[in-house]
């Protein structure tokens, strides 16, 4: 199996990645801005499993190029599955790079958005943790969780 991790080389506030995740890493890819730093990749540089590719997830035709050349599995990881619209469009994308396999996994969704994104990717198979009741006149998970980003980094 081919994993491409994203970010995490000092990215916001991950001090350093998880040695046993890089180890079994094949590449690693990450533009290096934005609090990016190189030394916390230092103790699995020079394993022969393990190649660092400065390259920034936004540049589609570098991410097509290296998805390409590797064939990753891929892992597309989101807090919620509201709508689907995000979710569906990302897929869309990582699609176009013809990886080896596709999964989609979610903590919580609604119903709306979970039929919405299997009927555009039936082929995507879905993990999530709970299904809630519905979403709102606004779009927004019922119950839910409230802003996950507010959440996850505490800034409520």
């Amino acid at each position: 199996m081919t994993i491409i991790v994203t970010g995490g080389a000092g990215f916001i506030d991950c001090r350093k990645p998880h040695p046993g995740m890089l180890l079994s890493a094949r590449d690693y890819l990450h533009s290096l801005t934005y609090a990016g730093n190189l030394s916390t990749l230092a103790p699995v540089m020079d394993q022969p499993n393990f190649r660092f590719v400065k390259l920034d997830i936004c540049d589609r035709p570098g991410v097509y190029t290296l998805f390409e050349e590797e064939k990753p599995d891929v892992i597309v990881l989101d807090p919620m599955l509201a709508t689907g619209g995000s979710a569906i469009d990302a897929i869309g994308i990582i699609k176009r790079s013809h990886p080896k396999s596709i999964k989609f996994m979610c903590i919580i969704a609604a119903p709306e958005g979970m039929k919405a994104f299997t009927e555009a990717h039936p082929d995507v198979p879905v993990y999530c943790a709970a299904m809630d009741e519905r979403l709102n006149d606004h779009g927004y998970i019922v119950p839910g969780l409230g802003d996950a980003g507010d959440r996850i980094f505490g800034t409520l």
